[in-house]
């Protein structure tokens, strides 16, 4: 991977790039308080393959700068259209996962003549009230809260990382190592508040779904505790070319079944960018 770093607006954005760079590019946005890490590595591993592939931290997470001042879901959206244009991207497709996928969404309706496709994992139809149900709800705003401890808050992440992969299975393990990364990472209460509420106070952008032009595909699993797959299917009737995938057994991650289908779409829609744009 190559790495960098772009300031959008005050804040510093890490990036890394991987892939050939004349390759049809395809900008990657993270869901809430993801890293770059946190992205399956065969994912990347089979984009790099056909793409050049652009993997942004968002402001408040992982190695980029902390924003201290609230901010919306259309200001990460600016955040990953500085990044494109620091780099020259004139055509790229997005991948949006959960938060990530709602910021995809501003990103190809503001920019039609540029976004050769979209694809969203796990994500919503932009409803001014995020589609959480109470329990997930909850465990969000708790997190948002913080924890008096390091100790209890890796505790409380790793849980986390399980409850929301579920039916995935993580092992304790690997639930505890993540939120230890997360935690040294720079994770803190108040820069995961700050993106929380930037999903909760964006107002409804259901609209702007209706201008995405770019060929979709809209990833939900039907056994997500934390965005309703009703949502995704929602999301897919107001893009008007959308295709939509409802994964049997699949919860709230990437697993191989939304890897297996987002690779295989890409490769088919958005490989040739000129010819997207001229459809």
């Amino acid at each position: 991977m190559l790495s960098k770093e772009v300031v959008s607006g005050n804040v510093v954005l890490a990036v890394e790039t991987v892939g050939e760079r004349d390759a049809p590019a395809i900008v990657l946005c993270q869901g809430l308080g993801m890293r770059v890490a946190d992205w399956p590595a065969r994912l990347i591993e089979g984009l790099a393959r056909d793409f050049f592939v652009v993997l942004v931290e968002n402001r408040d997470t992982g190695r980029s700068g902390r924003a201290a001042v609230p901010y919306t879901l259309f200001d990460m959206a600016a955040d990953i259209e500085r990044v494109a244009a620091d780099l020259g991207l004139d055509r790229f497709a997005v991948l949006g996962f959960s938060m990530g996928g709602m910021i995809a969404q501003i990103i190809a309706a503001r920019h039609p003549h540029q976004v050769t496709a979209l694809v969203q994992i796990c994500s919503s139809s932009g409803e001014a009230m995020p589609p959480f149900p109470d329990e997930a709800r909850r465990r969000l705003e708790l997190t948002a809260r913080g924890f008096a401890s390091r100790e209890e808050t890796i505790v409380w992440l790793a849980e986390d990382v399980a409850y929301f992969a579920a039916p995935e299975t993580i092992s304790p393990f690997e639930a505890r190592l993540t939120a230890i990364e997360m935690v040294e990472a720079g994770h803190s209460a108040e820069a995961y508040a700050r993106q929380y509420a930037a999903i909760c106070g964006s107002g409804d952008r259901s609209d702007l779904l209706r201008h995405i032009t770019a060929p979709a595909l809209v990833i939900a699993g039907d056994s997500d505790v934390c965005i309703r797959p009703e949502s995704s299917k929602r999301a897919a009737t107001l893009m008007p070319h959308a295709k939509f995938v409802c994964l049997e057994g699949a919860g709230h991650w990437i697993g191989d079944a939304a890897i297996d289908t987002t690779l295989s779409w890409l490769v088919e829609t958005a490989m040739s960018p000129q010819e997207s744009m001229d459809r």
